[in-house]
């Protein structure tokens, strides 16, 4: 009855994603203002709160940041333009030197050749679908039309700049005063949003969403912060380089870097080119390219890991298809936009029941746990896959946290699986293989690594014996011997028994000579009884051992399942192989005799 209503509500949200992405798309005029409004008031909002601490009203910080930040904006496009006009004027004698020192390659002077010819018809093909006039005519009896450019009339130029301009002014004032209006009523707008959300838990709702514009705020001005960063240090190198235009390179630097990935790399191609042109020789336009490529590596590994932390984080492949997407909605603002609406929405996600999806597809953090990861890599089988996942999740972890965290786990969803009747016998023999050869690769790189102790000399007769029983499954002697690696090197006497030994073989094996500890192992619920069986066979025979039962995978108090505590103080249940360590170190020291001081020695003490 669940699925069935499942899947038409599945449907719904899918036919509702559809229509929100039509009405983003074909409504982009109000909705990118809105969005970019949203996004800058969310990047203010650290400043507001500064000044606001500072002792400044709410309103008259929201003014002096609001204003201020426009006013830095506008400075720096006015100055975008006039470099981008000195360039203009230059670009010609450029382009000449350029052909001209490409044509030292050999081959590159073709390339160059030909891209500059494919621009040059580009630009005449665009300049001539400014104006068309056809005129009739006849060739050899033949009707002909020409197309003539008409040159454009003054007043249709003036024109067209007055509407370019009063667009671009107007779609900036109504950002502005949006700016304003977000950060006056943005606790207005919070609890609006908290009673869609669901107000059934206002307090919880509420932290939860101030957490979410905090994150998102913070993210957001960090991120601005080190492009700013990055394109400083960029125009700065550029300029004690001696490029010109090293300021308008900078602020591309900086702005590109909202490009995901390629943004970067563009912004650097046009000052490497416009090198080429300027200077003698190729030392300072690869110099150019080896200096931005290492400062990119350090921004990008170093100092935003360091500044971001791990809050935010996207996945790389839901970074290039949320490009893709914003871009395919809103042109080429989405595409600088994609980054900081993305990573809106995945902290949205991650503090929204209701948008948790948006956590699942675009965030870095795995959708699965680590054991469904393993179990569904050991089934494909994929053994590349398995080993990197098992190299990542083991790496600066005690080897007892990777067998109860990642492979015991694994090992139970399989035994579930099997028991239901979902795993064939081959399949699981398969897996079985692939987890016993991945124990024995780790058991002997945790002893090369000293996180385990390397078995030096045998263990006298004299030490403990502890003999690792498996239950019955061939799964439960895959747990004994990883108990049995943990244990071994500590001077005691190990023993791992075959899964496929007897119940009468296993108890046989701990008479000669007599076991101190015995463990019973068991992975999965299927052999809880078998587990019993072999306990009382085990208290039959030898009244007085020292029993470890594991129950792999079991709840947390899994004692009731099998005997009364009270009736056997020799029996302890734990249900992880660090616990099962511990219990035989306590059961093992209690055996051994402490050594008696000599004659000497205690006369020297009491005197």
């Amino acid at each position: 009855m669940v699925r069935a209503d499942a899947r038409p509500s599945r449907l719904a949200a899918a036919a509702s994603l559809v229509v929100i992405g039509a009405a983003l798309h074909f409504a982009r005029g109000l909705f990118l203002p809105l969005a970019l409004a949203a996004l800058l008031s969310l990047l203010l909002l650290p400043l507001v709160h500064l000044l606001q601490r500072l002792g400044g009203g709410k309103t008259f910080s929201i003014l002096v940041v609001a204003l201020s930040s426009f006013l830095a904006a506008g400075s720096v496009a006015w100055i975008t333009v006039g470099q981008v006009a000195e360039l203009g004027r230059k670009f010609p004698d450029y382009k000449v030197r350029v052909i001209a020192k490409a044509g030292a390659l050999g081959p590159a002077e073709k390339v160059v050749k030909e891209a500059q010819a494919a621009l040059q018809e580009l630009g005449d093909g665009i300049a001539s679908s400014t104006a068309m006039a056809p005129a009739p005519g006849k060739v050899d009896g033949v009707s002909k039309v020409e197309v003539v450019s008409a040159s454009p009339k003054p007043m249709d130029i003036i024109g067209s700049a007055l509407v370019s301009m009063f667009e671009s002014l107007g779609t900036t004032v109504l950002v502005l005063i949006l700016v304003v209006f977000f950060l006056i009523y943005h606790v207005d707008l919070r609890d609006r949003l908290v009673h869609v959300v669901g107000d059934s838990r206002v307090n919880v709702t509420t932290l939860t969403l101030t957490e979410a514009v905090q994150s998102v705020s913070r993210y957001l001005f960090l991120q601005a912060a080190m492009n700013a960063a990055f394109g400083t240090l960029v125009a700065l190198g550029l300029f004690l380089l001696g490029l010109p235009n090293a300021l308008l390179w900078g602020m591309m630097a900086a702005l590109l870097r909202f490009v995901p990935y390629v943004g970067t790399w563009i912004a650097a191609s046009l000052p490497f080119i416009l090198s080429i042109a300027v200077f003698d020789g190729w030392a300072r336009p690869l110099s150019i390219l080896a200096g931005w490529g290492v400062l990119e590596i350090v921004i990008a590994n170093i100092a935003e890991p360091w500044v971001y932390g791990p809050r935010t984080g996207l996945s790389p492949l839901s970074v290039v298809l949320c490009a893709f997407f914003w871009t395919w909605l809103w042109g080429g603002a989405g595409l600088l936009l994609a980054i900081p609406l993305t990573v809106s929405l995945v902290v949205l996600g991650k503090n929204i029941p209701q948008l948790a999806f948006l956590q699942t597809l675009l965030g870095s953090e795995a959708p699965l746990e680590p054991r469904v990861q393993l179990y569904h890599r050991l089934l494909a089988p994929d053994q590349a896959e398995t080993v990197g996942l098992v190299d990542r999740f083991q790496a600066g972890k005690a080897p007892q946290e990777v067998y109860d965290l990642l492979l015991l786990p694994a090992l139970g969803l399989a035994e579930t699986d099997r028991a239901e009747g979902g795993l064939d016998e081959e399949r699981e023999g398969t897996i079985l293989k692939q987890v016993r050869d991945l124990i024995e690769d780790l058991g002997q790189r945790f002893k090369e690594e000293g996180r385990l102790p390397s078995p030096g000399s045998p263990a006298p007769r004299s030490a403990p014996r502890i003999v690792a029983l498996p239950a019955a499954l061939p799964s439960d002697g895959l747990a004994a011997s990883m108990l049995a690696q943990l244990l071994d090197g500590r001077g005691w006497r190990v023993e791992a028994v075959p899964d496929k030994a007897t119940a009468g073989e296993k108890v046989d094996l701990l008479a000669e000579p007599e076991a101190h500890v015995a463990v019973i192992s068991a992975v999965s619920p299927a052999s809880f009884i078998p587990v019993r069986y072999l306990y009382k066979r085990i208290r039959r025979l030898h009244p007085k051992m020292a029993i470890v039962i594991g129950l792999w995978n079991a709840p947390a108090e899994p004692a009731s399942l099998l005997m009364r505590r009270a009736s056997d103080p020799n029996v302890r249940v734990v249900t992880t192989l660090k616990d099962a360590v511990e219990q035989v170190r306590q059961i093992c020291q209690a055996v051994i005799p402490k050594p008696s001081r000599p004659p000497t020695e205690l006369h020297r003490v009491s005197t």
